[in-house]
């Protein structure tokens, strides 16, 4: 993995670019949506102590009651311990946070690179319109349990896609990514359990004698990780609902449920300007529909079982939020941030489907500016971070709005840098290359409108 990396970086001025983006992405860490609670979560494993969570409540078993998951609290005190016990320990925290985007642009650089590739225009405009488009960006530097999923959900999609014969090495590593992600927040099982089972059936394979040994062996490691990431989730369940089975999260009786399967607010989820994934992310339906034709399109039956699986998830996850009670998640939330993980399928089969567009073709140039369109209108939101909006005609007065007041505010100057350092950099990257000017412009002005966000927030550190 790390060597098909290397080999698509190689031009200076391609690792000098990665370099500035991810100086500026560990620069301005802040903290995500109930940051604080995870943190609980870790002082309580440091101390050994359930009694250091902060609650008004107490459980069935005499416990301070808490009904965020263990997963990121467990990983920050992690960080704390491996960065010898630094002060405050807030700061190991933003650390994790910040490693996980990080793994999570390298994969996602993989990814792009394998569903287009050696097309460098295409795989930086994928990787701006992530940034912008979808969730990807804010909880890139916001950092909770949706970062700290990012990383090791893109990473399980570079393994299980990887075109190696598979070994029992890498069945470690894919069960130890899909076991983080479900440690991070359970409802990602989601994603991980087909991914799992895809990985399963290619481990079992070989090109020469496998054994009936090898092969349990190499199931063993797929799926003890993700056994190992359900135990402290158990423990937790039994300690907050008396049942070791029953998840916080699912909670009433009789004229209440938090979790209600039987009438779920699916277009609410889609479209609600309250939170509604389609008004602050349009990106993600250009993604689904792309997603529906790689899954139509594909050359190969495994590659369509690998499509199908990830657009199984993601209804299925889309299910699961709309029977959601508060499926918005609260007041300190951008977008629908409980799909951001869908950012690891959409994207790549966005890019996918423009890969298999002719050069120069109006399908094409229609696709690129309808997803243009799309980051630029999310882009807008980015910059003003936490926002709520009841009705349509709020949303768009307020984009209109903040749009006119944006060439006289502080912003504009970050915008003009990044655009200008970044449109010089890519020229250094592309040249002696053929450039598609079709793709080449809209790939320079996303990827300039993520610098210059980077820099905007570095500059407000």
């Amino acid at each position: 993995m790390w060597r098909e990396l290397s080999r698509f970086t190689s031009n200076r001025w391609a690792i000098a670019f990665g370099i500035l983006v991810g100086v500026l992405l560990v620069a301005s860490p802040s903290k995500g949506p109930d940051f604080d609670f995870y943190l609980d979560w870790s002082f309580a494993t440091l101390s050994g102590d359930i009694f250091d969570l902060r609650a008004g409540l107490l459980s069935p078993l005499g416990v301070p009651l808490s009904q965020w998951s263990v997963g990121p609290g467990l990983l920050f005190a992690v960080s704390w311990i491996a960065l010898g016990g630094i002060r405050p320990e807030g700061a190991a925290a933003m650390a994790a946070g910040a490693f996980s985007s990080l793994v999570f642009w390298a994969s996602l650089l993989l990814l792009l690179r394998r569903a287009v590739g050696n097309d460098k225009g295409l795989v930086l405009f994928g990787l701006s319109a992530a940034f912008l488009g979808t969730h990807a960006g804010f909880y890139s530097l916001n950092h909770a349990s949706e970062s700290m999923s990012l990383g090791p959900g893109a990473l399980m999609i570079v393994l299980l896609t990887s075109r190696r014969p598979w070994n029992a090495l890498q069945c470690l590593w894919m069960g130890a990514s899909a076991g983080l992600l479900v440690l991070v927040r359970v409802d990602y099982i989601i994603y991980a359990a087909p991914a799992l089972l895809l990985a399963a059936v290619r481990a079992s394979r070989s090109r020469g004698d496998l054994g009936q040994s090898q092969r349990a062996l190499r199931l063993g490691l797929l799926a003890l990780p993700l056994a190992l990431a359900m135990l402290p989730m158990i423990a937790v369940n039994r300690w907050m609902t008396g049942n070791p089975l029953r998840s916080p999260y699912v909670f009433g009786d009789g004229g209440f449920r938090s979790l209600d399967w039987t009438s779920p607010e699916m277009l609410a989820v889609v479209g609600n300007p309250h939170h509604g994934l389609i008004p602050y992310h349009p990106l993600y339906g250009l993604g689904f529909l792309a997603l529906v034709w790689c899954v139509w399109r594909a050359p190969s039956r495994e590659e369509r079982l690998l499509w199908a699986a990830g657009l199984g998830s993601v209804v299925a996850h889309l299910y699961l939020q709309a029977s959601w009670y508060a499926w918005w998640l609260g007041p300190l939330t951008f977008g629908m941030r409980a799909l951001s993980l869908a950012t690891i399928v959409a994207v790549p089969a966005l890019a996918r489907s423009l890969a298999q567009t002719s050069p120069g073709s109006a399908a094409r140039r229609l696709w690129l500016l309808a997803s243009t369109l799309a980051c630029i209108w999310s882009t807008l939101l980015l910059l003003q971070k936490y926002t709520h909006f009841y009705a349509w005609a709020d949303l768009w007065h307020r984009q209109v709005t903040f749009a006119r007041a944006l060439p006289h505010s502080t912003e504009a100057i970050s915008l003009v840098a990044g655009l200008a350092c970044t449109a010089v950099l890519v020229a250094l990257m592309m040249r002696g290359r053929k450039r598609e000017w079709a793709l080449l412009s809209p790939a320079v002005l996303l990827s300039g409108l993520s610098v210059s966000y980077l820099l905007s927030r570095a500059c407000r550190r």
